[in-house]
């Protein structure tokens, strides 16, 4: 909101470099579903002199600057990842149909047959259904606590992982011949403990961001040959 008629600095401008407006510190452009090809573009420049808590603002084009209040536009993000959500996986536990965890000691191999949960690897045999689920529950709600970019950790051990998720649910891929049903909905890299923060770095595949998972992760990750089997 402009600070009404005092909040009109300059019409008819036709250099905006006095405003931080040339180039524009920032720049917000808003899209509409009611008028898509028309989008409310909004170009932030710099503080009013002498009024701190004040900044210059042009809406799109027009040639006349404003002055609003720089509070509100405080909530700006400074980088991409300012927005990214910190939630890690995006998928339905109820439709899994197939969990592999991989490390350089072994692999296991889970697969959903009917409503029943069996081991394909290192056994074949009935998998434990209280493990499955706690193990689906606590990577369904993991978030990072940071994000971080390449470089920006020491050592994470990511490259290779120590440790590989790879998760996929029934119904989300495409079907037809020789084409599989099930897409991978998540598939993750786990990396170094650290010790002092209480956190896993671990990285998405194909993405470049380390991540900071919770140490709570550690509690359903399987620690030898025996995890995962049916314990009845």
């Amino acid at each position: 909101m402009t600070d009404g008629a005092k909040g009109f600095a300059a019409d008819d401008v036709r250099d905006f470099t006095a405003y931080g407006l040339s180039p524009p510190a920032a720049t917000v452009e808003l899209t509409t579903t009611q008028d898509a090809d028309h989008p409310l573009v909004l170009e932030i420049g710099k503080p009013v002199p002498g009024r701190p808590d004040r900044v210059y603002v042009r809406q799109g084009d027009q040639d006349d600057v404003v002055t609003v209040d720089a509070k509100a536009l405080a909530d700006l993000p400074q980088t991409a990842l300012a927005l990214r959500s910190k939630k890690v996986a995006d998928f339905n536990p109820a439709a899994v149909s197939e969990i592999r965890i991989k490390s350089p000691a072994m692999s296991f191999v889970l697969e959903k047959d009917a409503n029943e949960w069996m081991l394909k690897g290192p056994h074949q045999e009935k998998a434990d259904p209280v493990a499955v689920v706690s193990f689906l529950k606590e990577i369904d709600s993991l978030q990072t606590s940071e994000f971080f970019e390449t470089g920006k950790v020491r050592d994470p051990q990511l490259s290779p992982p120590i440790l590989t998720i790879q998760i996929r649910e029934q119904g989300r891929g495409r079907s037809g011949p020789g084409v599989g049903s099930d897409e991978v909905v998540l598939d993750l890299r786990i990396g170094r403990f650290d010790a002092a923060r209480k956190v896993l770095f671990a990285q998405l595949e194909n993405d470049q961001v380390i991540l900071t998972l919770p140490d709570t992760l550690l509690q359903v990750l399987p620690k030898n040959a025996m995890a995962f089997r049916d314990r009845t």
